[in-house]
């Protein structure tokens, strides 16, 4: 699978959201609230439940990149098909379906997950999980880049910041016009922008362990690029503001 068109631009994110959310009206998934809605009051939960909530949603992602991994494999047929299976069958298990949904739906609504985190499995790091508390659910979100596109995103942002001073601009004009080009390069390289997304992951508890109900990526709008070490990319400047949901 080509690596840069695996999952495109923000335009392919929207269309999968959209088609997330078909599957989720087909499978009557309206009981609880999606991962990108708006917070509800915050539910007082201990910190072992946070904790058991993180790691629940940590062995899902670590699932989620294993099955994308799998994917990509191309030279080996058989060996394919046996990872993909094995990922496949790890991620179902770690998931739940609705109260009203039918069980024998809740593989194929899984089964889409991939696809819509293939090009930032790569960037998944356990210490930047974050939880919060929202009625029955916990949400755990990480945010996440793919670090050839952060790496190409600073490597352009630097360059073009450095002609610009020799132009004469500095402070907002240079971030303005630095950013319209960046824009326009990354997108005639493949890349979509903003490169970093946030991925939520809807977590209830039954019998006594915290399994996925929903996945939900949205794009984080920054002018920042967090590195794999959690640090702020200088290069790319600018400040961040929140982040935009996708359409669903």
């Amino acid at each position: 699978m080509n690596r840069r068109c695996a999952t495109g631009s923000w335009a392919w994110l929207v269309s999968a959201g959209l088609v997330l959310a078909t599957a989720g009206a087909a499978l009557g998934q309206t009981a609880a609230p999606a991962a990108g809605d708006a917070p509800a009051a915050s539910t007082q939960v201990s910190e072992s439940q946070r904790q058991a909530a993180m790691d629940a949603a940590w062995q899902v992602l670590v699932a989620l990149r294993d099955y994308v991994h799998a994917a990509r494999i191309m030279d080996d047929p058989q060996r394919r098909t046996k990872d993909l299976t094995e990922a496949g069958e790890r991620l179902v298990s770690l998931a739940t379906h609705r109260p009203g949904v039918a069980p024998e739906m809740l593989e194929a609504y899984v089964k889409l997950w991939p696809a819509v985190v293939a090009r930032y499995v790569a960037g998944f790091e356990r210490e930047a999980l974050t939880v919060q508390a929202r009625d029955r659910h916990m949400i755990v979100s990480v945010v996440a880049a793919n670090p050839v596109d952060a790496q190409v995103h600073a490597e352009v942002s630097a360059r073009l910041t450095e002609a610009l001073r020799e132009q004469g601009y500095d402070g907002e004009e240079l971030a303005r016009l630095r950013d319209i080009r960046l824009k326009r390069e990354l997108l005639e390289r493949g890349i979509g922008y903003p490169i970093e997304a946030r991925i939520n992951l809807a977590m209830r508890q039954v019998d006594g362990q915290w399994k996925a109900i929903e996945l939900d990526i949205e794009p984080v709008r920054s002018g920042r690029v967090t590195s794999r070490t959690g640090q702020p990319d200088s290069a790319a400047g600018g400040a961040a503001t929140q982040p935009v949901p996708v359409v669903r």
